[in-house]
């Protein structure tokens, strides 16, 4: 039995968060009447983390090892929203409100929160320079992202709640130089 500890930077990205329905609206003293509306609207995330973990690793024979390892992770994201395409009116070429986010009439938002990780798996050498791995764990964590700049979307919630948790199922294959 032994413990390593373990850092690194990981990409992370993909969608937060999915409403049903989101009103947006351009009208400004300078533009009444601007457009509006409203449709399924989606936060979408890319970024990265600063990862620091430590793990517990019994082997069981030369070629098979088990793990278990504790961990976090800082996620610094840039987050943007966009509402799901409609897509008969994008082929009547009336796109207005489709594609329409965070980036759209103001800037992306930036904010970062910690993630706590479990992980359990093995490893199985296949060649003493390969190996095949497979880990599960779950995450922990929630994201608090301020939408104050986000005057067009009216009815979009500030301060949105992020769930960053989850299940995770990673299976790996690692090459030892």
């Amino acid at each position: 039995t032994w413990f390593m500890l373990g850092a690194g930077i990981e990409t992370a990205g993909g969608n937060l968060k999915y409403f049903e329905s989101i009103t947006w609206d351009y009208s400004t003293s300078l533009n009444p009447g601007g457009a509006s509306g409203s449709g399924p609207f989606i936060l979408y995330s890319e970024g990265f983390g600063l990862l620091a973990n430590a793990y517990f690793v019994w082997p069981a024979s030369r070629r098979f090892s088990a793990f278990f390892s504790a961990g976090v992770e800082y996620l610094i994201l840039d987050i943007e929203g966009y509402f799901d395409p409609d897509y008969e009116l994008m082929n009547l070429q009336q796109n207005m409100g489709n594609g329409f986010g965070f980036d759209e009439f103001g800037p992306r938002e930036t904010d970062s929160a910690a993630v706590y990780r479990l992980r359990a798996g093995f490893e199985w050498f296949m060649s003493p320079r390969a190996a095949f791995s497979l880990k599960a764990g779950w995450d922990f964590g929630t994201l608090e992202l301020n939408t104050t700049r986000q005057w067009h979307l009216t009815n979009l919630p500030n301060p949105v709640t992020i769930d960053l948790g989850g299940f995770t199922l990673a299976p790996s294959v690692s090459v030892y130089f």
